[in-house]
């Protein structure tokens, strides 16, 4: 199979935490190319029936009769929330602001596991992750426990669908991060992020029970890894999703700053791309749920309800191949000393801080590697970075 580079960890908080469009992602590894189905085993039998995703109708709700969560799962009781980032974060963010109402769902407790995912390929339900990377789980011992990662949308989307369940959406994925109209800034509360809270600023994954429940009693909603959603990328409420896009979210272990932890905060990546920060987590439908008050069913997608005067965004259409044309002025680097003393700490082989400013995320990320520096940390205009003396 081929491969090409990419950026695998995402730094920037796109449309909801600075009201712009998301960043291109950060440290450089390979991607191998979108997986190729799995021919299923005899052995299939021994897995969940697979049922078809939500998106492909309000059939695919009562085709399952299900008014229970299964084992391994919680129900989310459905309602309206305002999705999307506080005002005060920024004059912009309200661009992403917008009022969602959803039926009642069943979603994980946990991110999918090294186990669970292990005895969905040995079954022939779920294709091998990527594992050419020291930080995926995959093949690294002592971590069953641990989330499986290093898994690209096709993979992801599978493998829910292999075990009986779909990927949640991304209004679904938000609302049970901030407990629904609780609006919590951490899925644990309002309390700054800490090891106590999450595996947050880690060398690694952590146990998906490590750390205490969150909103709905869900594990690890913020930190461990980022997990994927079945939601095209949008960059403002009610447009059409933009190229090919898929949203995911959560925060990682691998983030330092607190900002990347917040319940509203969305990446996105094309779905052959992968990394050992993202993973799984599955939701599922129940029958016989019912649209909050005032708000009417969506025919062809039984997740989401119709507020009064909302639109919903068309499919994403297809974009042309090949790399995007990049006619920006170049950016400007300039010394940083304020940061001197971080970089040293976490990045000792590059001690001095710089800032790269302006032009596109590529064209930065391509000074600071002809320069030997790293990145520190992205915004949507400027890389901070750590260089070598």
């Amino acid at each position: 199979m081929k491969t090409r580079w990419y950026i695998v960890e995402t730094a920037l908080i796109a449309s909801t935490l600075l009201g712009c469009e998301a960043d291109k992602p950060l440290h450089a590894m390979p991607i191998a190319s979108a997986s190729p189905p799995v021919t299923p085993t005899a052995s299939r039998a021994a897995l969940p029936a697979v049922v078809p995703p939500a998106a492909s109708g309000s059939s695919a709700v009562a085709a399952k009769g299900r008014t229970t969560c299964p084992e391994g799962m919680v129900k989310i009781e459905g309602g309206q929330f305002r999705m999307g980032a506080p005002y005060s974060v920024s004059p912009k963010s309200d661009y992403y602001l917008h009022d969602v109402a959803l039926r009642s769902f069943c979603l994980d407790t946990t991110e999918v596991t090294v186990a669970a995912y292990r005895a969905c390929v040995d079954h022939g339900g779920c294709a091998t992750p990527h594992s050419n990377n020291f930080s995926c789980t995959w093949e690294l011992e002592g971590k069953d426990d641990h989330p499986i990662n290093c898994l690209d949308f096709p993979q992801a989307e599978q493998a829910c669908k292999a075990m009986g369940k779909r990927l949640p959406t991304e209004e679904e994925w938000e609302y049970a991060a901030r407990g629904g109209k609780e609006q919590r800034t951490y899925s644990w509360g309002e309390q700054a992020p800490s090891k106590k809270y999450s595996c947050y600023n880690n060398p690694g994954t952590c146990p998906v029970r490590a750390h205490p429940a969150g909103a709905f009693g869900l594990y690890g909603m913020t930190g461990n890894v980022w997990e994927w959603t079945a939601s095209p990328f949008v960059k403002h409420a009610g447009w059409t999703p933009i190229g090919q896009w898929r949203v995911y979210r959560g925060g990682s272990y691998s983030r330092r700053f607190p900002r990347w932890m917040k319940t509203w905060v969305r990446n996105r990546f094309h779905p052959e791309e992968w990394g050992a920060h993202l993973g799984i987590r599955c939701a599922d439908d129940l029958a016989d749920t019912k649209c909050p008050e005032g708000t009417t069913v969506v025919a062809d997608d039984p997740t989401r309800c119709l507020l009064p005067g909302e639109i919903i965004p068309k499919p994403p259409t297809a974009v042309a191949s090949g790399p995007p044309v990049d006619n920006a002025p170049p950016p400007v680097m300039s010394r940083s000393p304020s940061f001197d003393a971080d970089c040293r700490q976490y990045k000792p082989s590059t001690p001095v801080a710089y800032s790269i400013v302006g032009s596109s995320f590529a064209q930065r990320q391509s000074l600071k590697k002809s320069r030997g520096c790293s990145n520190r940390d992205v915004g949507p205009n400027s890389n901070s970075v750590c260089c070598p003396n």
